[in-house]
């Protein structure tokens, strides 16, 4: 019997209502969920602690991928009296922490990403809860299929926090769900989901870094796109033959001929693109 951990954390926004300027600061809103045995999961937590010391980041201090964009952005000055615990780090330091802690997922057999996104320009215009919950349901469905295929297996689904009334709606979505959908038979999930404290999570800090890579790719960022090119196509869900579209990078709603074509279009961009 296998125990599987789920950590999922979003980037980007969402709005039911959205102007040009939104458009334009948030093109996508993209959550990734990382899979992690529990055995895996142990062996990681004790490499990122120690890669919080190689890289002089603090053992308490949360790095979060907008961090690094903060960096690059702010005035030096007022950086450094924002974040005081590692005024003396560069983007590069930030940057190679993060490479290093991608490295250390590729060495895990059971590490699997699954990314899903909105693209914000598409005519939907869902109440926030509702995007969020159609997301959830999208990863729980990915999450149920790859742990079926141990007999014995289980997954326990977490996700970064978020208020407190959408946390209890969500919740009850998903036992809902888990007890009567008739599409798929969530017998491998325990049966509610799970919101924990991204501070208090390093493998929610690791999907907030892959959520923040994918979302920089989409966008064209060179430094995500470099970071990308570590976790495709090895460590993200694929269907038996392989593809990655629909498996382990979904469209929120579906979308083929759409959203899916322009997602699938500005991955091979970045991948292709040797700057």
């Amino acid at each position: 019997m296998t125990v599987y951990l789920v950590f999922s954390d979003e980037a980007g926004q969402y709005r039911r209502e959205r102007n040009a300027n939104f458009l334009k600061r948030y093109p996508f809103y993209c959550r990734s969920s990382l899979m992690l045995s529990v055995e895996d999961w142990l062996s990681l937590r004790g490499s990122f602690e120690g890669l919080k010391s190689k890289w002089g980041i603090p053992k308490d201090f949360e790095l979060k991928w907008d961090t690094l964009w903060l960096r690059k952005s702010m005035v030096v000055e007022k950086f450094n009296a924002k974040f005081p615990e590692i005024s003396h780090l560069f983007l590069k330091d930030m940057l190679g922490f993060v490479q290093d802690c991608f490295v250390g997922l590729g060495g895990l057999d059971s590490c699997k990403l699954v990314f899903t996104v909105t693209d914000n320009s598409s005519a939907i215009y869902y109440k926030e809860i509702t995007l969020w919950k159609k997301h959830v349901e999208d990863i729980m469905q990915r999450v149920q299929m790859t742990a079926q295929s141990g007999k014995n297996d289980l997954a326990v689904v977490f996700l970064d926090n978020i208020h407190e009334d959408a946390e209890k709606e969500i919740r009850e979505e998903c036992f809902d769900l888990i007890r009567t959908d008739k599409l798929v038979h969530y017998s491998h999930i325990k049966d509610s989901v799970y919101f924990e404290y991204s501070h208090h999570s390093f493998a929610m800090q690791l999907a907030d870094f892959c959520a923040g890579v994918f979302n920089g790719t989409l966008r064209g960022f060179d430094d995500s796109k470099i970071l990308f090119r570590m976790v495709y196509p090895g460590l993200i869900r694929k269907s038996n033959r392989g593809a990655i579209m629909g498996y382990g990078v979904c469209e929120i709603p579906t979308d083929k001929e759409g959203t899916r074509l322009r997602i699938r279009n500005l991955i091979s961009i970045a991948l292709s693109d040797d700057s």
